[in-house]
């Protein structure tokens, strides 16, 4: 199962994948949640753009991106000519920011695991 991995993601680069995602659709709601739900689900996934935009590096935002579309941490360092242990401290420094962010911005984890449940 690892070399088959390995081998889906041996030619897809870094850049495809965070063009890909710069041109994903608009996020939609789901026609089940309440219109309540669906405000506070709109809230935190804008707050969550403004905070990528704002406060990820580009190499971090890229590394994000790529495990957000399913490529394994060893494909991303290789891609980003680094090593297993640096991306995984990009995607933990990343999601500490991403954390910290909504915090700041007055949601807890208990307000997101909520919302959208």
């Amino acid at each position: 199962m690892s070399a088959l991995r390995r081998t889906r993601w041996q030619d897809v680069s870094l850049e495809s994948m965070t063009a890909a995602m710069e041109g994903a659709p608009a996020w939609d709601r789901d026609d089940t949640t309440r219109p309540a739900q669906h405000a506070e689900q709109h809230a935190i996934v804008e707050t969550l753009r403004r905070l990528i935009d704002e406060a990820l590096t580009d190499k971090q935002w890229m590394a994000l991106t790529a495990a957000l579309g399913g490529m394994p941490v060893e494909a991303i360092a290789r891609r980003m000519d680094s090593n297993v242990n640096a991306v995984y401290k990009l995607l933990h420094d990343a999601r500490q920011r991403l954390k910290h962010g909504l915090a700041t911005a007055g949601y807890t984890a208990a307000d997101v695991q909520s919302a959208f449940a």
